[in-house]
């Protein structure tokens, strides 16, 4: 037992410095430039490396498309029968996911984001409340990302902290 555990641990070390120099390589080209405070240098490595060219969308409708975190439509021909359901999650899950998990840190760290201040009362009520409005604040996020990588507005605008990435 204790060979195989010694094995074991050596592939977990190797595992673990192959992680690290990914991780490194990945988050290289952004050391140094400024990011929004809560959201971490891999979390948005990961957001550029899965959108690639922001630019590439031209509306705030695509951004949260491309994420599957737009509101699935139920309805007929008439407009007045629509109805918005769950989010689709037609779209890209690695953004998704890291997006969520952003908002959640901005939650703590960024008491001043302009979206989280319209829907900072609803953080209080039930469980489900909380998580509908987490998910809304993740499509909003990847909207301000959008919007700050393709310098539509700037971090101070949307009332994000800045700090530079090491």
């Amino acid at each position: 037992i204790v060979d195989l555990l010694a094995s074991y641990q050596t592939v977990l070390l190797q595992l673990d410095q192959l992680h690290q120099q990914t991780t490194a390589e990945l988050t290289a080209p952004f050391v140094g430039q400024p990011l929004p405070l809560g959201l971490g240098l891999l979390c948005f490595a990961t957001l550029q490396a899965e959108v690639c060219d922001w630019d590439r969308f031209n509306n705030r409708g695509q951004t949260g498309s491309f994420t599957g975190l737009t509101p699935g439509v139920q309805g007929s021909a008439n407009p007045d029968d629509y109805r918005h359901g769950p989010i689709d999650r037609i779209g890209n899950g690695r953004i998704r996911r890291q997006l969520v998990e952003a908002v959640w840190r901005l939650i703590n760290w960024q008491s001043e984001w302009h979206a989280l201040k319209k829907v900072k009362a609803r953080l209080g009520h039930s469980k489900a409340i909380r998580k509908k409005t987490v998910i809304a604040l993740a499509r909003q996020l990847m909207i301000d990302l959008w919007r700050w990588q393709t310098g539509r507005t700037t971090l101070a605008k949307l009332g994000l902290i800045p700090r530079l990435a090491r």
